[in-house]
Parts: C-alpha cells; structure tokens; sequence
C-alpha cells in the first residue's frame, strides 16, 4: 500500500495527541482500580499493580515500534517505486531491519543516511529494548551486551526506562510518550528529507 506524506502527517498528529495519551494512561489507572480493590494482600497488590503497569507499557511501545517499522518499509517501497528500483529492501541484508533500511535508503535511493539523524541513536536502542521484550520478557539476560547508546538512555532520567537488579527493562510512563514521539519525527523527517533531496 502507498504511503504519502499527509498519512504520516496524520501519524504523527495521533500519536502526539495529548487525548490519545490520556486515553492509554486511564486504562492503566483502570487496572491499578481493579487490583486495589481486589482481596490480595498488601504485597500482592503492589506486585500486580507493578506488574499491570509494565504488560501495558510493553504493550504500547511494541504496537507503536511495530508500526514504526511498517512505516519505514512502506517509505523504503515507495521511494522504490518511484525511482523504478529492482533492488528492494527485503533483499539488503544486514544484523537487524534499521541497519538494512540504512543501508537501503543510503545506497540504493540515495537518501541522506539514517545513521546521520539525531535520533539514529534513540531509535537503534528501541530496537534493542523491543528486542528485549520479545525475545527474553523483557529482561537483559548479559548486561554487557547492552549497546552503548542504550546505556545512555539508562542513564538519562528524562528516558524514562530502568533496569532492575534481575536484568528486567522498567518502562516509566514518560519511555512510551518519548519514544512514539521520536519515532513518528523521525519518521516524517525521513519522507521529507527525501522529498527535498529530489528537488535538489
């Protein structure tokens, strides 16, 4: 299906919508209800509300990641199309899909490199914590094995994202609105520095 700009531009609309994140923090507050009003015990209230509170945060960044990586194939086929390219980005091959979309959109559509946008870092990362999240439950099974870039995003406060002492990715509520955030931007600034390059 053909991407335009003005879907994404709608894209990005949604996903900074004040409304729409305050739909997803009232079912999470839903659910924090329901626990505490539950006849658990006073542990067993914390650790299901904790609990609650990351399955619906896992939840919410691996749809928005998911439809992340849509959109970036989508723009990688369209740029494809219009250029009548036989090279598509299913045939790059590469370690993980943002490492081959860079190498497509670099190489074969002449794009400006994603590796060179300011969120190329942030974005790599969000791979690896979806990676996390799918593969291990979200725990960090070899701390060593955390990627630079993702150190730093432990490391910032305004991230939003922790890890416990048994390896397990905590997401605070400002992780999700960050991450969708940077991910439509980066999105649309993809479509359209493309778009200004063909006009070069």
């Amino acid at each position: 299906m053909p991407i335009h700009l003005d879907d994404l531009i709608v894209y990005s609309r949604l996903v900074y919508s004040r409304r729409f994140f305050d739909l997803f923090a009232s079912q999470i507050t839903s659910q924090i209800k329901l626990i505490r009003s539950s006849q658990a015990s006073v542990a067993g209230k914390k650790m299901w509300c904790e609990e609650a509170r990351q399955s619906l945060r896992y939840a919410f960044f691996l749809r928005y990641y998911a439809s992340f990586e849509s959109h970036l194939k989508a723009i990688s086929e369209r740029f494809a199309q219009e250029e009548s390219q036989a090279v598509r980005l299913s045939d790059m091959s590469g370690d993980n899909f943002l490492n081959k979309a860079n190498k497509y959109l670099s190489r074969v559509v002449k794009c400006e490199p994603l590796a060179t946008h300011p969120l190329w870092n942030d974005v790599l990362g969000y791979s690896f914590i979806r990676n996390a999240i799918v593969h291990n439950d979200g725990r960090v099974l070899d701390r060593n094995s955390i990627p630079q870039h993702v150190v730093q995003q432990f490391r910032q406060p305004s991230a939003g994202i922790g890890l416990r002492p048994n390896g397990t990715i905590m997401l605070k509520r400002q992780f999700c609105y960050r991450a969708v955030r940077q991910m439509a931007q980066f999105l649309l600034d993809v479509y359209g520095r493309k778009k200004e390059l063909s006009k070069e």
